[in-house]
């Protein structure tokens, strides 16, 4: 969909194709998850975690932060894996498919932040809201989509308050 590809790359998110210290911020939105992991696609996803799944997430979260600078920033999106419901990785785009919280796939906040302190020592790891960024427009073309939309909306609205952060 790009017009220019000129400075778009192509890489193993394993051994990142630039200098140490590269940027000043790294985004990585839906990656982390798909680290460690073989999935099966549709019509009947599955997913299984790697024996050393931690291990090559570490490295991910390593090799993020080496082409940092220091002082710089990392954003890891990801769906948090205590939430029973996954909206992402479905038969069908925006379909829902249900998951234990030991299923090994998703991570949660805190294995995020334990991976994080493993891979770039003691850092700071903060969580944010998805709101203003999660709009719900895949899952919308679905009933349970239409039906949620205005209830994680305002779950969205609560996690950004001092006294709602814990969700």
């Amino acid at each position: 969909e790009r017009a220019s590809r000129e400075f778009l790359v192509a890489a193993s998110a394993l051994k990142l194709p630039f200098a140490d210290g590269y940027f000043d911020v790294a985004i990585s939105s839906g990656v982390i998850e798909h680290i460690g992991v073989v999935e099966t696609p549709a019509p009947n996803y599955t997913v299984t975690a790697l024996p050393n799944q931690r291990e090559l997430r570490v490295s991910y979260v390593r090799e993020l932060g080496r082409v940092v600078r220091p002082g710089g920033r990392i954003l890891l999106d990801f769906p948090h894996g205590r939430f029973p419901i996954d909206f992402w990785h479905g038969n069908a785009p925006g379909s829902v498919r249900f998951h234990l919280p030991t299923e090994g796939f998703l991570p949660s906040f805190r294995e995020v932040r334990r991976i994080a302190n493993v891979a770039l020592g003691a850092v700071t790891v903060l969580p944010r809201s998805p709101r203003n960024r999660l709009q719900f427009k895949q899952s919308s073309a679905h009933l349970h989509g239409r039906i949620l939309r205005v209830p994680a909306a305002l779950l969205f609205w609560l996690m950004e308050k001092p006294m709602f952060r814990w969700l």
